[in-house]
């Protein structure tokens, strides 16, 4: 807008929310229509240059989290290595696990981490020809399989006899070791 000063001379002053641009033929204009006119450092809000912020400061993401700006200069939250989404990045991140009960039933808390429950017959642990039973989380118990004896941890003998029927007409059966023997 121009008016004339007290001198008699025109006057010319830009409209509230212009500034002067002398390269232009109407001589007022915005200081910035996209971030490309504002030097570095700086982003073009409403026409006006300013000093383009920090998104991650102070950091909107919760506990565990890193904070980063994406190419858009928005704030977006990642996990930590090694950490998870509890139950997501602005609640923060942490570990999978801390104790057994925090797992699936099938799965055991190792090094914060939910991993499947190893099984405490694989590789079977006992003697030849035993069977492996497990017992709770980690133990197992071994026993022979029907038709044979012995000690399940050392060996498990195949059984000739349990009793003299099983045996040919000349023999018994020997019930300490479970062998047809002749008389």
């Amino acid at each position: 807008a121009c008016t004339v000063n007290n001198k008699g001379n025109p006057v010319c002053q830009c409209l509230p929310g212009l500034i002067p641009k002398p390269d232009t033929i109407i001589g007022c204009g915005f200081e910035c229509e996209r971030d490309l006119e504002c030097e570095n450092g700086y982003v073009c809000s409403e026409h006006r240059c300013i000093e383009k912020s920090d998104p991650c400061d102070p950091s909107p993401c919760g506990p565990g989290t890193e904070c980063m700006e994406n190419d858009r200069g928005y704030p977006v939250c990642r996990c930590l290595l090694g950490l998870i989404p509890k139950p997501d990045t602005i609640t923060g991140c942490g570990p999978e696990c801390t104790v057994d009960t925090d797992c699936e039933a099938s799965h055991i808390c190792k090094e914060s981490r939910c991993m499947k429950r190893p099984n405490p017959c694989d590789p079977n642990p006992c003697g030849a020809g035993g069977l492996c039973d497990p017992v709770g989380h980690t133990g197992f118990r071994c026993s022979c399989p029907p038709g044979y004896f012995g000690d399940a941890d050392i060996q498990c003998i195949k059984k000739d006899c349990d009793i003299d029927e099983e045996c040919s007409l000349d023999q018994f059966c020997n019930v300490g070791n479970f062998t047809c023997t002749n008389p």
